[in-house]
């Protein structure tokens, strides 16, 4: 996907809310791809890293968003380092509105799309980190799981939304 100008504007403006370490140099361009969920994903190189702004599709609930970024900081701090850890903004929330848009920032991880001769491996590494994520959100203490009503079902939910 080619941003035009004005996406790329709104993006800079939206990634200056998390601060001057992930703030992109003008002179590198952001690099737009198409999210899954029908979120423009922006690739962007900070001093902190690669990262990715996400501006989630019209109509986004930010709640829901802040409970995947719940489930994923509880998901990295079981160990599930491929999960894409979401980055705070200068006023220390994960998830930020900006003229009703939805957007949030996480570190980039790198992927690609299953194909050829080794897609086969592929999914059945996903299928098991898939299953050892299910299994981190099963064992979680008794103490948490009325708060999110089963921890597992409800992050299936807001994928499946």
């Amino acid at each position: 996907m080619t941003p035009t100008p004005a996406d790329e504007r709104e993006a800079r403006l939206a990634l200056g809310a998390f601060g001057d370490r992930w703030r992109a140099p003008s002179s590198e361009r952001l690099i737009l791809h198409q999210g899954f969920s029908g979120a423009a994903v922006w690739e962007t190189p900070t001093a902190g890293g690669r990262a990715a702004l996400r501006r989630w599709p019209p109509g986004t609930d930010p709640v829901r968003v802040g409970r995947l970024h719940e489930a994923a900081a509880f998901s990295l701090a079981a160990g599930m380092q491929c999960i894409a850890a979401p980055l705070p903004t200068e006023q220390g929330t994960t998830v930020l509105v900006r003229e009703g848009v939805v957007w949030d920032l996480c570190v980039w991880k790198e992927g690609a799309p299953l194909r050829g001769p080794g897609a086969k491996e592929q999914l059945q590494s996903a299928a098991a980190t898939l299953a050892r994520w299910r299994r981190v959100f099963e064992t979680r203490s008794e103490e948490h799981t009325s708060e999110l009503q089963s921890p597992c079902n409800l992050v299936c939910r807001l994928l499946l939304e």
